[in-house]
């Protein structure tokens, strides 16, 4: 009965490609274009009009689905039946039954979409039980001989908001900025500082922290790292990889209140053992500032360039068309090289990207990554943990492994999906 439940849940939902459909058009694709006029009517900005959007489309979509239970109820359809059908009475009266119960079926798939999403998507309503069930709570007593894990990630400068359990060791799963400037990364630092409840602070970046990236694309390299009033001393003219280099090292001695790692293995932990990794699969621009994000790779060892953007300060303008792909050069590749790096007897993976098919799903959509699924079938690490998407938060237990999306934002870009804590028994 769980398994069929479960199963009827996760279903695609009409509405969750209905959400994402539009969505897209609206936010990254320069306003839906109306299948008659051919215009595009307006675009739609992330986070400013993410609220608007979400309470306009689904208070529309949830008054639709009222019209056919009214209509069915005010309507004598036994008689309509009778009469048009030319029926008796009783088959008129059982097929009024039927259609007044089909007529419930749109409001049915809105209550499964919003069970679905409600709080995964959108933040909103208790903590699954999926989360409760496997994890501990920040109120459960941690066991003897075990370090207590809290992660956060895909925090986007709203650290601020977040209330902390205590722990051993806190750990954030990247894009701890929105547009990876310098200012931005010296008050997660100091942010950091503050965290004392925890002996230890390990950081990954992500696609948004740009100036963590020694490898850079020119876009926004020149225009939110070099050209954003944020970084303009000691930055070299010329936009080379010895410039992009020598950025990245001067915002990577930013972070001196956590351990940075990227594509390491960090100090163990009473014999835990911890890898992270930051590389995401190039499937697009960052959407805030619309431009190649920071440690994009994909399969064939290339990632996109963009058009010029017209630089304006604050906000970041792109058009929305790749053109040529153009060769990496940096020492990582592809995701198979980033892949192939991460050693056997991992205890605790981080990555940005989540595996393919696993708390990947971007309402209707899985984005994640096939070769991280792979290598994580084959290294069976006791946790992986990951962000990225922030429409699939939660935790899944396949196997050996227990994943887990960590993104503290929602969808609607708010701060509050909750830190996910667990208890490590030590190995040593």
């Amino acid at each position: 009965m769980g398994s069929a439940w479960s199963h009827l849940v996760e279903a695609d939902s009409c509405f969750e490609r209905l959400y994402t459909y539009v969505h897209g058009e609206l936010f990254y694709k320069g306003g839906y274009k109306l299948p008659i006029l051919g215009v595009r009517v307006f675009r739609l900005k992330e986070r400013r009009d993410e609220h608007l959007f979400a309470i306009s489309l689904l208070s529309s979509v949830l008054g639709l689905s009222l019209v056919p239970i009214v209509a069915t109820q005010r309507l004598d359809l036994q008689r309509i039946f009778s009469s048009a059908m030319q029926i008796n009475s009783r088959n008129a009266s059982r097929l009024t039954s039927l259609v007044r119960t089909a007529a419930f079926l749109p409001m049915a798939e809105l209550a499964r979409f919003f069970y679905k999403w409600s709080y995964r998507a959108f933040g909103l309503g208790p903590v699954p039980w999926s989360v409760r069930r496997l994890l501990s709570g920040p109120g459960a007593k941690q066991p003897g001989e075990t370090v207590r894990f809290v992660v956060i990630s895909d925090t986007h400068c709203q650290h601020d908001a977040l209330k902390l359990p205590r722990g051993d060791i806190l750990i954030h799963c990247g894009d701890f900025t929105e547009k990876g400037t310098y200012e931005e990364v010296k008050a997660f630092n100091a942010w950091l500082g503050n965290q004392t409840g925890f002996r230890r602070r390990i950081v990954i970046a992500g696609n948004h922290d740009l100036g963590m990236d020694p490898n850079l694309d020119d876009v926004p390299f020149n225009e939110i790292i070099r050209f954003g009033r944020t970084l303009s001393e000691g930055v070299p003219e010329m936009t080379s990889a010895d410039a992009k280099r020598e950025s990245a090292e001067k915002f990577r001695e930013l972070l001196t209140n956590c351990e940075y790692v990227e594509g390491a293995e960090c100090k163990s932990e009473r014999g835990i053992r911890i890898y992270g990794a930051p590389w995401t699969k190039t499937i697009g621009v960052s959407g805030y500032f619309h431009v190649p994000g920071a440690f994009n790779r994909n399969e064939e060892k290339v990632k996109r360039s963009f058009k010029p953007a017209k630089f304006v300060p604050g906000w970041i303008t792109t058009e929305h068309k790749p053109v040529l792909p153009v060769a990496m050069t940096d020492a990582v590749e592809s995701l198979e090289d980033a892949w192939k790096r991460v050693p056997v007897g991992i205890d605790i993976l981080l990555t940005h990207m989540p595996p393919y098919g696993i708390l990947d799903n971007s309402m209707g959509k899985h984005i994640g990554d096939k070769g991280l699924l792979k290598l994580v079938q084959r290294l069976k690490p006791k946790y992986h943990i990951f962000g990225h998407f922030h429409a699939d938060y939660g935790v899944e237990k396949r196997g050996e492994t227990v994943f887990v999306n960590a993104s503290t934002e929602t969808k609607l870009h708010d701060p509050w999906h909750a830190p996910v804590i667990f208890d490590v028994p030590v190995k040593d």
